[in-house]
């Protein structure tokens, strides 16, 4: 075998080591999370309770998040300068124009989210949050993640129905 298809082969065999690994812990702490402690009453008020595990879930979540982050930027970076290296040798601007497009329409499914986010005062647990910046960032977010979701199924349906319309 040529290296190029150890590598391809061993970079799909470490994606999905990876992608179980995390699917594995977020389960388990998940499951620890609603099994042990959930039901400890809070000290505070004794109507509410406050689940032993929410702080390890959330640190967990934390790392995820940020370790993301750092993952999407380095592979950023390392596309770039791969990008460069090579933009000599091949000019596509078919895909520079799909990125822009990808780029503005994301920002754009931002700016909508956020406009048009609600910004109603929130009473939880008997507490009320008002901030409106924050609320209309939540709002921003939820609905950005709703339509990013919509329009990957509708995407892979039509990838799926094109592929096997051509076969």
């Amino acid at each position: 075998m040529s290296r190029s298809i150890l590598q391809q082969l061993f970079g799909r065999l470490r994606s999905k080591l990876v992608f179980y690994v995390i699917l594995v812990l977020s389960a388990a702490m998940f499951a620890a999370f609603f099994f042990i402690g959930y039901d400890t009453p809070d000290e505070d008020a004794v109507r509410q309770t406050a689940p032993l595990m929410t702080t390890p879930l959330l640190i967990y979540m934390f790392c995820l998040f940020f370790a993301t982050i750092g993952i999407t930027a380095w592979s950023s970076f390392r596309y770039f300068r791969l990008r460069n290296a090579s933009a000599k040798k091949k000019k596509h601007a078919s895909e520079e124009r799909i990125r822009k497009l990808i780029m503005l329409s994301t920002a754009m499914l931002f700016a909508v989210g956020y406009l048009t986010g609600a910004a109603d005062p929130l009473l939880i647990n008997g507490k009320s949050y008002n901030d409106v910046l924050w609320l209309k960032i939540s709002s921003m977010f939820t609905f950005v993640s709703i339509v990013m979701v919509i329009i990957t199924i509708s995407t892979s349906i039509y990838s799926y129905y094109r592929e096997h319309r051509k076969g």
